[in-house]
């Protein structure tokens, strides 16, 4: 048999199908066929009247039936999903209520709050159930959280110390931020202005094992790249001992060779497609939510990746350049921590 390890996300129930007995015999089935991790959203779905939108936000959460499952199947592992719109609300579900740190007992903590569950909180009212009081079940190994993420990924600039325990975040400003996520996005996403070579970047593999620079820079990104020193050639992003061989017989690059001849008459010159600028500026579209110059980031953001005259210098250039739009106070202004 397979020793793959699978998981399976999924809600509490469906339409008239959301009894706790429903729920343990779907799980149990699931347990049976050789799953042991579950990702759950607490919600149950309407398949319909309700819009996927709709259905993220308006069937009651209940995160005691997640409890429940955790109780059910103690050699399973669970991870909660739906209704946490913070670090705060993260933490409480998936250590408890009760927790203020990361050394307390947990069995002392469970018997000092002895107390029947399911009072309603600020949270989840009108439509849920409280998280537990006391200290989270041992299999519920933690929470996801997708929709703060999207919107606003700043609200997790203090998930290494606040929620993990380390001693310090990587990031104390959204300069910061950019600044680190930019240099990966150049290294993985090179920039194509400076190379004669006409193949079209695709993804993070190429398709040939290098292709050297000719130049350190271009008149348009010589501001950002003009004092670079060194005329290092650009990583393919295949594994070591790839081979070009390897990666055409690849199916997934061969089928990319019909978006390389599509690109190429559709925008000629252009040697990055639009999905290798608009993915990896996607996760960056909420850096500065509420924050004064989000709307001129987002939009400086969008424009360059469409101007054909700047989309061979590469995502990171467009990130670079973007920011600018932003002023230094709030660029340099310092994440707040979520215990203060």
């Amino acid at each position: 048999g397979h020793t793959l390890p699978v998981s399976v996300k999924t809600r509490i129930g469906v339409d008239d199908n959301d009894t706790i007995e429903f729920l343990l015999d779907y799980i149990g089935r699931l347990v049976k066929a050789g799953c042991r991790s579950f990702i759950i959203h607490a919600r149950k779905v309407y398949t319909k009247g309700l819009s996927p939108a709709q259905n993220r936000s308006v069937p009651p959460l209940n995160y005691h039936k997640v409890y429940a499952l955790c109780e059910a199947f103690p050699h399973c592992t669970f991870w909660l999903n739906g209704g946490l719109r913070s670090l705060v609300d993260a933490r409480r579900v998936a250590y408890g209520a009760a927790i203020t740190g990361f050394s307390e007992d947990r069995n002392a903590i469970l018997k000092e709050n002895d107390i029947e569950d399911g009072a309603p909180c600020e949270l989840c009212q009108p439509h849920g159930i409280a998280p537990s009081p006391h200290l989270s079940p041992s299999n519920l190994h933690g929470v996801m959280l997708g929709r703060l993420a999207m919107d606003n990924p700043c609200a997790f600039a203090d998930v290494d110390r606040y929620f993990f325990g380390q001693e310090r975040n990587p990031c104390r400003t959204r300069r910061d931020l950019i600044e680190r996520y930019a240099t990966w996005v150049e290294r993985v996403y090179p920039r194509r202005c400076c190379d004669d070579d006409p193949a079209v970047t695709l993804g993070r593999s190429l398709g040939v094992e290098h292709i050297p620079r000719v130049r350190n820079c271009c008149p348009v990104c010589r501001e950002y790249y003009g004092e670079e020193k060194e005329n290092p050639c650009i990583d393919d992003g295949l594994d070591e001992g790839t081979t070009v061989g390897d990666a055409v017989n690849n199916s997934q690059y061969a089928m990319s060779q019909v978006r390389h001849r599509r690109h190429a008459r559709k925008c000629p010159g252009a040697k990055m497609v639009s999905s290798v600028i608009d993915r990896p500026l996607k996760p960056v579209l909420g850096v500065f939510f509420g924050q004064k110059g989000n709307a001129n980031f987002r939009r400086e953001l969008h424009r360059l990746s469409r101007d054909m005259n700047v989309r061979n210098c590469g995502p990171g250039y467009i990130l670079r350049k973007s920011i600018e739009f932003v002023s230094p106070e709030v660029l340099d202004k310092q994440f707040a921590k979520c215990d203060c």
